[in-house]
């Protein structure tokens, strides 16, 4: 479902997301990242008050049994920036320069 089709479904059972979150104890804006982010507590809130499973309003993110499908794994990202040798060091080590 497209993220305006969710807040107007919301608005039609009576609330909005703000309030639906305060109610429920979560911070005010968490239901609003939860249309474009995953968040399976807020998203299965969200779910329940305009009465879909949470697999129709987010298949990229739910299978059909209402279960968070497993995240893709990314590669990890080196802190470190190793510069290739080809290219000279714009401050050269003063301990390796001979």
């Amino acid at each position: 479902m497209h993220p305006a089709d969710i807040v107007a479904a919301v608005k039609k059972a009576g609330t909005n997301l703000r309030q639906l979150a305060l109610k429920n104890g979560f911070g005010a804006s968490t239901l609003r990242a939860a249309l474009h982010k995953p968040h399976p507590r807020a998203q299965q809130l969200i779910a329940e008050t305009i009465g879909r499973p949470v697999h129709e309003i987010w298949p990229q993110w739910f299978d059909r049994d209402g279960r968070r499908i497993a995240k893709r794994f990314r590669t990890p990202v080196s802190h470190t920036t190793r510069v290739p040798e080809s290219i000279p060091a714009a401050f050269p080590n003063p301990k390796t320069t001979v």
